[in-house]
């Protein structure tokens, strides 16, 4: 038997760009940055990133770069009613390619809101003293020949692999960055023991761990020793971030460190620390929290070793003939860096020793001497050195580019940190700090390759895909396709980056194809991706272009292996009645309950409540349950139900039987209310449909429609709401009550039929007419599997008029008429009678 549906309501729940309710590390949430000790100010985290990863301007900076810098934060400012000073703007525009080391400032949020900076002027820290160590003797200290013979190359290489290759991303803000650290974690355990590591949780979805081995006193309150080393990872697309030098490749070295020290039961003077620290790349986050909570309980540091990106290695003139080169930090604690200096001289003659300056938060070892804390931190070379790792936040910044062998040496000096004793005659809070004498041992040959620009490409490729993926994931390809009939296969990261990017001059010529896909380069290696011309045409600068909806439609699940699928549908449209408002009684009492206050509060639940809206947010199913919760109080939850799709945003399907965006979702809820509370039923069933992933390419639609016509459902009717609320006064709409355009593709009898409602029933709107476009929003699923459908809006693609907030964050409740979209309802309930009864 056939199911007959005569009418259905449609609205997309999900949202791109609009971001209204924010916690601590939304996009919009305002941090408090400390650029150097005596410059905080309040920032949006979205500045942030845009500025960091954005291409460099030249410097210095002019006031006019200065002023241009500004306009493109312009919707953040308006957002968040944030400015932002020259000083931070320098610091962060363009960072990740000027290769200035870590974040550049300290996230002081939580010590700000405890009162911790009273002002901006407040100093970061005081002198820091370093403590009176003896000059280093290797022949001291016998006892470290049994730890240097177990050091090993094939030890660091598998955990920056592992580290690199296992997670797609250690970033602190992705919704798997819990991941890494259960490793880790389990790692230090199965060394220390259970009892012995400890998960330090921070606001963030990613906890700091502390792997510790006891001093020889089991005096748990003895001063402590930290070998410390960041597990985060970013790049210019933070959700594919291998990071194997930054930092996979010191906590590597910690790890090390920690598991040949507990091998050979080693215990020392004074507790021994590993700490793998969260956020670093947000702003010194989990090590700050971690610094200030050791202060506050009276924790005593006896000295703290960072370690930051150590196996990238290049042969260069300087390093001829050496085994490694090893960069001592000459800041921020002099004494300390002079210090390890000899260290690293005495331990690893055979290494080129370098200092540079490390700047201003540069990495987590400011943190623990911002709390007066001794520090010193090594890497292969330090900021703005010409050797630095040139896939520094890079994608490319994968374990194929590091030599551990060179690395192995620092764990050399780095292990002498671990024998702390009390001098003969000490004083009051003085201690000795003395090298267990790692004799060296001289490193083995190396072979270096000169690996094809194309094989580097690929090993590149194969160490971040090696992580499993979802359909949905960043890299995964999806099948796309267009209004030509044309069908590719693209990763869904190109798609994003092409639609956000800012619009190129058209008609495209052949250079700026070829600029287009430069830009994803990087995408393309990793994916094994090419982009067609039509693809680039039709994605690039989408947003901007105000082209409405996602322009395309996504047929991954629906066919195999075709690069070209027929978009003709046939379609029988049925024949309704000339539309007679005389005839439908009943809709007297319905159009009398229509409120713009209705509207309002639907449209603020859906804009204000939720962060997003977005089908692939870890928290887009949330709003969705709001709208299941409504439909049934008013329909009975036995006639609602949620429709699952493979991304975790259903679409949602109320329904009264027969007898027998968030705008458009506002109408249709405040539709089937009245119709409702009118105990209206009509010769039809009525459904109205809310559904999930229209920005991804129609996927909750289109789900919904195939499913409907495997089980042979007959629809009388199918009407699409999109973009109902923006109204604002023009000279054609003066002295009207509403726009309301009828979209006339792609069935015109549909919009025909449409038209003459809204002339009988609106007859106090402005209508217009506007031709849609393939795969502009939902009633496209349907009609493609060759159902009757309409669609209405207030403004048409192209539009002069088209809501100039349009897939941004200024998309707000604000810039919405409710009185004007009233009009919506009327209309609806007027086509819902009139082709139902």
């Amino acid at each position: 038997m056939r199911s007959i549906i005569p009418f259905i309501l449609t609205a997309a729940t999900c949202s791109f760009g609009a971001t209204t309710s924010v916690n601590e590390f939304d996009e919009l949430s305002l941090r408090t940055i400390k650029f150097s000790p005596y410059h905080v100010e309040k920032l949006p985290l979205a500045a942030i990133e845009r500025l960091r990863t954005a291409a460099p301007l030249p410097r210095p900076l002019t006031p006019e770069s200065l002023g241009e810098i500004r306009a493109s934060l312009s919707d953040i400012s308006a957002l968040t009613g944030s400015t932002i000073s020259d000083e931070a703007i320098e610091q962060l525009q363009g960072r990740f390619e000027r290769k200035l080391w870590g974040p550049g400032y300290v996230d002081v949020t939580d010590s700000a809101s405890g009162g911790f900076i009273d002002s901006s002027q407040s100093p970061f820290a005081a002198p820091v003293a370093t403590p009176k160590y003896p000059t280093p003797d290797p022949s001291a200290h016998p006892e470290l020949k049994p730890m240097l013979e177990m050091v090993n190359s094939t030890e660091l290489r598998e955990y920056v692999t592992h580290l690199s290759t296992a997670y797609r991303t250690r970033y602190y803000r992705h919704p798997h960055a819990r991941e890494p650290t259960y490793w880790i974690e389990a790692q230090f355990a199965s060394w220390l023991g259970v009892n012995q590591t400890t998960v330090v949780e921070n606001k963030f979805n990613q906890p700091n761990i502390v792997g510790r081995i006891e001093p020889k006193s089991g005096n748990s309150s003895a001063p402590i020793i930290i070998l410390g080393a960041h597990l985060d990872s970013t790049s210019q697309l933070p959700w594919v971030a291998p990071g194997a030098d930054d930092d996979a490749s010191g906590l590597s070295v910690v790890m090390a460190i920690m598991r040949i020290l507990k091998a050979n039961n080693y215990q020392g003077n004074y507790a021994i620390e590993a700490h793998a620290y969260a956020g670093e790349e947000g702003g010194l986050l989990g090590s700050d929290a971690l610094a200030r909570a050791y202060r506050d309980q009276g924790k005593e540091v006896r000295g703290m070793l960072e370690f930051e990106m150590v196996g990238y290695q290049p042969s260069t003139s300087t390093n001829k003939g050496k085994s490694s080169t090893i960069t001592v930090l000459a800041d921020p604690v002099p004494g300390m860096t002079s210090h390890m200096l000899k260290v690293v001289e005495a331990y690893v003659p055979t290494a080129e020793r370098r200092s540079v300056n490390c700047g201003y938060g540069c990495s987590d070892h400011y943190s623990f001497f911002g709390e007066g804390y001794p520090v010193v931190c090594l890497a292969s070379y330090g900021p703005s050195d010409k050797y630095l790792n040139p896939n520094y936040h890079a994608m490319s910044d994968t374990v194929d580019k590091l030599d551990f062998e060179k690395m192995t040496d620092f764990l050399r000096p780095d292990s002498t940190a671990t024998g702390i004793k009390y001098d003969a005659k000490p004083t009051p809070k003085t201690y000795i700090f003395t090298e267990p004498a790692l004799l060296f041992i001289p490193s083995h040959s190396r072979a270096m390759f000169n690996f094809p620009v194309l094989l580097l490409a690929f090993c590149s490729a194969l160490a971040v895909q090696s992580a499993p993926t979802t359909g949905f994931d960043d890299l995964s390809i999806r099948a796309i396709q267009f209004a030509s009939g044309h069908v590719e296969r693209l990763p869904l990261a190109a798609i994003e980056r092409l639609r956000s990017a800012t619009p190129l001059p058209r008609p495209l010529t052949p250079e700026s194809y070829t600029a287009a896909r430069k830009s994803l380069a990087d995408i393309s290696i990793l994916t094994a991706s090419v982009i067609s011309d039509e693809a680039i045409d039709r994605l690039q600068g989408h947003f901007q272009r105000k082209i409405w909806g996602p322009g395309y439609v996504d047929v991954t699940d629906s066919f195999e292996n075709v690069s070209r699928r027929s978009l003709a549908s046939q379609v029988d449209v049925p024949a309704y009645p000339t539309p007679d408002p005389s005839a439908q009684s009943e809709l007297k009492p319905m159009l009398a309950m229509v409120n713009s206050s209705e509207l309002k509060s639907y449209v603020t639940q859906l804009s204000t409540k939720y962060e997003t809206r977005y089908y692939l947010s870890l928290k887009s199913r949330e709003p969705t349950e709001w709208i299941r919760s409504q439909l049934a109080s008013w329909l009975g939850k036995n006639q609602v139900r949620f429709v699952e799709n493979g991304f975790n945003q259903p679409n949602v399907i109320g329904r009264i039987e027969a007898k027998s965006d968030a705008s458009g979702v506002a109408v249709m809820m405040s539709i089937m209310r009245i119709l409702k509370a009118n105990d209206y039923q009509g010769a039809y069933a009525i459904e109205a449909h809310a559904y999930a992933g229209e920005e991804g390419g129609l996927l909750g639609s289109k789900k919904v429609a195939t499913e409907y016509k495997a089980q042979n459902k007959t629809i009388r009717g199918m009407l699409d709401f999109e973009m109902v609320g923006y109204q604002p006064a023009t000279a054609s709409n003066a002295g009207k009550s509403s726009t309301i355009t009828v979209l006339s593709d792609p069935v015109p009898q549909m919009s025909s039929h449409m038209a003459q409602i809204v002339q009988k029933y609106v007859p106090t709107a402005e209508q217009r007419s506007a031709a849609c476009g393939y795969g502009c929003s939902d009633h496209y699923s349907f009609y493609d599997q060759g159902y009757p459908v309409v669609c209405i809006a207030s403004y048409g693609p192209e539009d002069s008029q088209l809501n100039p907030g349009y897939h941004t964050t200024n998309d707000t409740v604000e810039k919405l008429d409710f009185d004007k979209m009233s009009d919506f309802v009327r209309a609806g309930l007027a086509w819902v009678v009139e082709v139902a009864a």
